[in-house]
């Protein structure tokens, strides 16, 4: 829409083009329409297959958005551990979501050890980068916790540092990114 009329079922066209000749972020916005129903029927099946080939490149928002696919159970049964593994990727990469997704994992142990330690650990990350949720989480465990572990838990999240992620995999190209012709 931007320059000319909204128009779904064309973006998914093109969106498909650009995905099926690997584009990851065109992969995640075409999953993302999936998921949906923009521009094309709802189908959670293709919307996965999106994800998944987005996020086996780098996409921190498809990590993010197959792991909560993954921890609903959508097309199966709930993949928790699958799911703590691309919320970790994720968070890694500084989504903020996902690291407090991660924390409520470790906070009530699906698909990972319950540890309060780690909970708080990432949701003092995600709160430094102001999530609310992780705010007033923090208090909650915070009142469960010695303050040795809380200190701890400080210690660990004080030391993260996101790991950069891939431009080319999170970022739309632009028109100096395309080949000519």
């Amino acid at each position: 829409g931007d320059g000319v009329p909204v128009n779904p079922s064309q973006a998914a066209h093109w969106l498909t083009l650009a995905a099926q000749h690997g584009q990851p972020v065109a992969q995640t916005r075409l999953g993302t329409m999936y998921e949906h129903g923009q521009g094309v029927p709802t189908d959670m099946a293709k919307a996965m297959h999106w994800y998944q080939a987005a996020a086996q490149q780098g996409n921190r928002t498809a990590m993010h958005n197959l792991a909560v696919a993954l921890h609903q159970g959508v097309g199966g049964k709930p993949d928790k551990a699958e799911a703590a593994r691309w919320f970790y990727k994720a968070a890694s990469l500084g989504l903020v979501d996902s690291q407090c997704n991660l924390a409520v994992l470790y906070e009530r142990g699906e698909g990972v050890p319950q540890s309060l330690l780690d909970a708080y650990k990432w949701y003092s990350i995600a709160a430094a980068q102001g999530d609310a949720e992780s705010k007033s989480r923090l208090t909650v465990l915070g009142d469960q916790m010695s303050n040795d572990d809380k200190e701890a838990a400080q210690r660990s999240a004080a030391s993260f540092h996101p790991t950069p992620f891939n431009r080319a995999a999170n970022v739309p190209p632009t028109m100096a990114d395309l080949p000519p012709g």
